[in-house]
């Protein structure tokens, strides 16, 4: 009850000091008379907020405190943290893969000038509060204009591209390992 006294002699004197640091600030204007009126309003709500809180039983600080302190210690807050923190890193993770996508394939288009690219990544989150990235894999298509392929219909035999039909695919695989500084196994590179 005496830290409750305290405070709110506190709040009175730190309002007090606050209007008589405004009315001196303020020009002597017609303005003045209206702004007093506020200050004391301000100050007068100061003074009578904990008086009616002393008359109103439901209304008393220390089952203000304790229903703060209960909430608290309840594991609410714990799973907001924990939904909170896993929006976020979904965010993060797909910013992260979309920007190391775009870079990538800027860089590729700018140190291979011959080809298209296009270029999928595939993040996750570790333990150690970081970004992974597990694989790369670029569709690459060269600049020259392809023969039309037979094209049979099968719905049991899935058509591999492979990475032997591309003839620069060592040096693009070496550029990206040493660009992200990541090994040349999580790259893989298949034809468009």
């Amino acid at each position: 009850m005496l830290q409750w006294l305290r405070e709110w002699i506190i709040n009175i004197c730190v309002a007090v000091f606050f209007i008589t640091a405004i009315e001196m600030i303020l020009p002597s204007s017609s303005m003045k008379k209206y702004c007093n009126f506020v200050l004391g309003l301000i100050l007068v709500t100061v003074i009578l907020n904990p008086i009616i809180g002393i008359f109103n039983k439901n209304n008393s600080p220390e089952k203000y405190i304790a229903k703060a302190t209960e909430e608290f210690n309840e594991n609410k807050y714990k799973e907001d943290f924990d939904d909170y923190k896993k929006k976020s890193i979904e965010k993060t993770s797909k910013n992260f893969k979309k920007n190391i996508e775009t870079m990538t394939k800027k860089d590729l288009e700018k140190e291979f000038p011959q080809n298209k690219y296009k270029v999928t990544v595939d993040v996750a989150y570790t333990k150690e509060n970081t970004f992974d990235i597990k694989a790369i894999k670029i569709g690459v298509k060269d600049g020259s204009v392809e023969r039309i392929k037979k094209v049979s219909i099968n719905r049991h035999n899935e058509k591999k591209q492979s990475e032997d039909t591309i003839k620069s695919s060592p040096s693009i695989k070496k550029f990206i390992s040493n660009k992200l500084d990541i090994s040349k196994s999580k790259i893989n590179i298949y034809k468009l």
